[in-house]
C-alpha cells in the first residue's frame, strides 16, 4: 500500500497550512460559540490523523472495532451520525490520499463488482419506479453508503497481516458489545432485567447473526494461538461471544447455531467414519436441543411457546410471531411481487406496504425480491453464490501452500459464519446490516490476497 512520506517538505509545510487554518477556525468558533467538546476533541483527532496516514491499518482497526457497536452515536439530533459512518467516511478519505486507486483496476478482475454494481442500479430503479420514492429514499441511500465499502475496503486491505487485524477488531467490538448491558447498562430490554441482549445494536435478532459470524474466528484465533495467555484471552473471548449469543434468545438464531454445529462437525471430521459419526451425532444434537428447550432457559421456552402450541394442535397461539411471520410470507409478500414483479416496490419498501403490522418481512430474500423484484434479486443471490464460491477457492487453493495457512483458517471459519448468517436471513431482514456486506468484502479481499501471492511466486519462478 503505498503511504505518505512525513518526511516530504511540502507535505511538512501542507500540514502546517492545515494547522494554522484548524486553529483559526477553532478561535472563530470558540469565539461565537464557547468552548465545546469537539474543540477539545480536534487535538485527538489531529494525532489520529497523523498516525493513520502512514499506518492506515490503524483507521481499519477502529472501524471493525465499532462495527459491532453500531448504535453507537456520536452526532445526534434532527440527524445523526454512528461512530462506524464517522470512520467509514474517513476511510474513503485515506484511499484518497495514499494513492490505492491505482488498485482500482484489481476490483474489476472479479465478476462479483459487476453483480454489486448491477444491484446498486437495481436498488435505484426500484426507487424510480416506487410509488413512495421520498419515504424510502433514505433506504437507497444507507444501501449505497453499505455497497461502497466493498470497494473502499477491497482497496485497503491487500495483506493477511492487515487482515488479521481488522479480525481482531470485529471480535474486540462483539466482546465489548455483548458486555455492555452489564457494564454501561445498555442493549436491555424491561427495564434493569438482563431478558435478552442486544448490545449495542439493540436488536437482538440482529445482534445473533453479527455474534454467530465473529464466533468461528474467535475460535480459530484461540486454536492458532501458541502463547499460553492469547490463548486463554481467546478462549475466554470465544465463552463470551457463545454466551452474549445465547442470552439474545433468538429463535432463528439458535436454528442457525444448531446447522453451524453440524457444517463444522462435517468440516473437522475426516476419516472415512465421518458419515456414521455424522448419524448419531446429529440426532444426539437435536435430543439435546430438545433437554434444553424442555428442561432450562425459561426465555427460550416463553418466546418459542407458539411452536409448542403448534405441536400439540393447540388453537391457542400465545406469541403472535409466527401468526405475523405466515401473513408475510404466504400473503403480503406473494402479493407485493405478483403487483411488482420485475421493479419491486422500491427497496425496503416491504414494510410501507405493509399496512396489517407495519413491519417488514423478517426474511431477508422476500425483503430483496419484494423490494427490488427479479431485476434486484437475481444480483442479490449472484453476490451471495459468489462470495461463498470465492471463500471455497480461498480454501481450496491455500490449504497446502505453509505461507497461506492462515489465509486457509481464516477462510474456513468465514465460510461457516457466512451460511449462519444465510440461514438466520431466513428469520430477520440483513439487507442494511453491516456485517452481511462485509462477509461479502472479506471473501474477495482473500481472493485477490492469494491471486497476488501466486503471481509474485510466479513472477520470482520466471527469474
Amino acid at each position: 500500500m503505498l503511504r505518505l512520506n512525513l518526511a516530504d517538505q511540502n507535505l511538512k509545510i501542507l500540514l502546517l497550512i492545515v494547522l494554522v487554518i484548524m486553529g483559526i477556525a477553532a478561535g472563530i468558533f470558540i469565539s461565537i460559540h464557547g468552548f465545546s467538546p469537539l474543540i477539545a476533541a480536534a487535538p485527538f483527532a489531529l494525532v489520529f490523523f497523523l498516525l493513520t496516514i502512514n499506518k492506515p491499518w490503524i483507521a481499519l482497526f477502529l472501524f471493525f472495532l465499532l462495527v459491532p457497536l453500531e448504535n453507537l452515536y456520536v452526532l445526534e439530533g434532527s440527524y445523526h451520525a454512528t461512530s462506524t459512518k464517522l470512520v467509514g467516511g474517513y476511510l474513503v478519505f485515506l484511499v484518497l490520499i495514499t494513492g490505492n486507486f491505482r488498485y482500482l483496476p484489481e476490483i474489476f478482475k472479479n465478476k462479483k463488482a459487476l453483480w454489486i454494481i448491477g444491484f446498486m442500479l437495481a436498488s435505484v430503479i426500484s426507487i424510480l419506479f416506487s410509488d413512495i420514492q421520498s419515504l424510502l429514499f433514505g433506504n437507497l441511500i444507507r444501501l449505497l453508503i453499505l455497497l461502497s465499502l466493498y470497494f473502499v475496503l477491497i482497496l485497503m486491505i491487500r495483506d493477511i497481516t492487515t487482515l488479521k487485524y481488522c479480525f481482531i477488531a470485529l471480535i474486540l467490538g462483539g466482546v465489548l458489545s455483548v458486555l455492555s448491558p452489564i457494564v454501561l447498562g445498555f442493549g436491555r430490554v424491561g427495564g434493569s432485567s438482563l431478558e435478552r441482549y442486544g448490545g449495542l445494536w439493540g436488536d437482538q435478532n440482529v445482534f445473533a447473526a453479527i455474534l454467530l459470524t465473529i464466533l468461528p474466528l474467535s475460535l480459530v484465533f484461540f486454536l492458532k494461538e501458541r502463547k499460553r495467555l492469547y490463548k486463554i484471552i481467546f478462549a475466554a473471548v470465544f465463552l463470551i461471544i457463545l454466551g452474549g449469543f445465547f442470552l439474545t434468545y433468538s429463535r432463528g438464531g439458535f436454528i442457525a447455531f444448531l446447522f453451524l454445529a453440524i457444517i463444522t462437525l462435517y468440516k473437522v471430521l475426516k476419516n472415512k467414519h465421518r458419515t456414521k459419526i455424522l448419524l448419531v451425532a446429529i440426532p444426539l444434537m437435536i435430543a439435546m436441543s430438545a433437554v434444553f428447550y424442555n428442561t432450562v432457559a425459561d426465555n427460550y421456552i416463553s418466546r418459542v411457546e407458539s411452536l409448542r402450541a403448534l405441536q400439540k394442535n393447540s388453537p391457542e397461539i400465545t406469541e403472535s410471531s409466527l401468526n405475523k411471520r405466515y401473513i408475510y410470507y404466504f400473503k403480503i409478500a406473494p402479493k407485493l411481487f405478483s403487483e411488482n414483479p420485475i421493479f419491486g416496490t422500491g427497496i425496503g419498501g416491504f414494510r410501507h406496504y405493509n399496512t396489517y403490522y407495519d413491519q417488514n418481512s423478517h426474511n431477508t430474500y422476500l425483503e430483496i425480491l419484494t423490494g427490488t423484484g427479479i431485476i434486484g434479486f437475481i444480483p442479490f443471490m449472484m453476490i451471495l453464490y459468489l462470495s461463498w464460491r470465492e471463500l471455497k477457492k480461498v480454501q481450496y487453493a491455500s490449504r497446502h501452500i505453509k505461507d497461506l495457512s492462515l489465509l486457509y483458517y481464516y477462510s474456513t471459519a468465514l465460510e461457516l459464519g457466512f451460511l449462519a448468517l444465510l440461514i438466520t436471513g431466513l428469520f430477520i431482514v440483513l439487507d442494511f446490516n453491516k456485517i452481511l456486506w462485509l462477509s461479502v468484502v472479506f471473501s474477495s479481499v482473500m481472493i485477490n490476497i492469494l491471486r497476488n501471492y501466486t503471481k509474485a511466486q510466479t513472477h520470482a519462478g520466471s527469474y
